[in-house]
């Protein structure tokens, strides 16, 4: 199950599974579908990444970086309800490879593998999610 935060992605306060759950149910009452498009939007984000992401050498007992990818939805103080996807892996950021998009230089694979797949596909989301606000707002389901 996504993780549910509470704040910032950085200072923010990760609900339990059965807030988690609470959450989920409410916002799913106020729009219905938003959560699981925002949901499954992650989810591929972070599937793609995983699968993408450079792996250089064995990390022994410990799990590499490509593993440690999460999503999750995050309610700020404002009330704006957003989907999420976080590496955490204290070096995730900080992982270059030549292995990473066009050409021989290396490159940021953050940028590459999650940032610009997300802006890419946040236009269309966000037309989705506008349709389905507006079908709500009109009465419809």
């Amino acid at each position: 199950m996504a993780k549910v935060v509470l704040g910032s992605a950085k200072s923010g306060v990760v609900l339990s599974d059965d807030l988690s759950g609470y959450v989920r149910d409410v916002v799913d009452r106020l729009v219905p579908g938003t959560r699981q498009q925002l949901e499954e939007a992650a989810e591929k984000i972070a599937t793609g990444a995983a699968a993408a992401w450079p792996v250089g050498r064995d990390r022994g007992r410990r799990p590499h970086s490509a593993e440690l990818f999460e999503t999750g939805l995050r309610i700020d103080k404002d009330g704006t309800v957003a989907a999420f996807v976080r590496n955490t892996a204290d070096y995730a950021f900080y992982v270059r490879s030549s292995q990473v998009g066009s050409g021989s230089a290396k490159k940021h694979a953050w940028t590459e593998i999650v940032r610009k797949p997300a802006q890419a596909q946040a236009s269309a989301l966000a037309a989705e999610l506008g349709d389905l606000f507006a079908t709500v707002a009109k009465g419809g389901k």
